[in-house]
């Protein structure tokens, strides 16, 4: 039986306008994943936020990703490290997780005066899981490309063909989602670590 919970994050007052933060809790049988998204415009993720996140994590395996406008050698070989990515790629690391990015894959290509420019400024990290087949796919609808990859954790692994991609499109309906049949179409298989 498989079920989830969407978390809303009550991000600190000085940094409402700068960060949005969603987790999903997923549960399969007694194999529990934390998945939290965050979009920082501005590129500046402040500790207590993530400890905030952690700490709602507990234990439980997490999957820490989004597009954070940061620029670290662990995730992006096309800009060169900032004060912030530098910062961010050391917390992570000194938490325990892993970074899943290639790289040498980008994130984002933007066509600007100076031509095509290329960057990774979207982050997957994860902590007590496993991700594997990290990759993007260019899209169509934004600046920005689909990222794919596997994760595994305790028991369980969610498979890349199991995965719902996004719509490609740049708002969601979600009280008009039918979670049921979401719900549904996630499919866990059972894997021995």
């Amino acid at each position: 039986d498989t079920s989830y919970r969407v978390l809303r994050h009550a991000i600190p007052e000085p940094f409402q306008a700068d960060i949005e933060a969603i987790s999903v809790v997923v549960t399969h049988e007694r194999e529990t994943l934390f998945v939290t998204n965050l979009y920082v415009p501005q590129g500046n993720v402040p500790h207590i936020v993530l400890e905030q996140i952690r700490s709602e994590a507990a234990a439980s395996p997490h999957l820490l990703v989004g597009d954070l406008n940061v620029h670290s050698p662990a995730w992006d070989s096309f800009i060169a490290e900032g004060t912030n990515g530098h910062n961010l790629c050391a917390y992570l690391i000194s938490n325990g997780y892993s970074i899943a990015n290639d790289p040498t894959i980008p994130t984002r290509a933007a066509m600007t005066s100076r031509g095509n420019i290329q960057s990774s400024p979207d982050v997957t990290s994860s902590a007590g899981c496993v991700v594997t087949g990290w990759t993007t796919d260019v899209t169509l609808h934004s600046d920005h490309n689909q990222i794919h990859y596997d994760v595994a954790f305790g028991d369980l692994i969610l498979p890349e063909e199991s995965m719902q991609h996004a719509p490609l499109r740049t708002h969601y309906s979600w009280k008009k989602a039918d979670w049921n049949k979401f719900q549904r179409k996630i499919s866990l298989t059972s894997m021995v670590l």
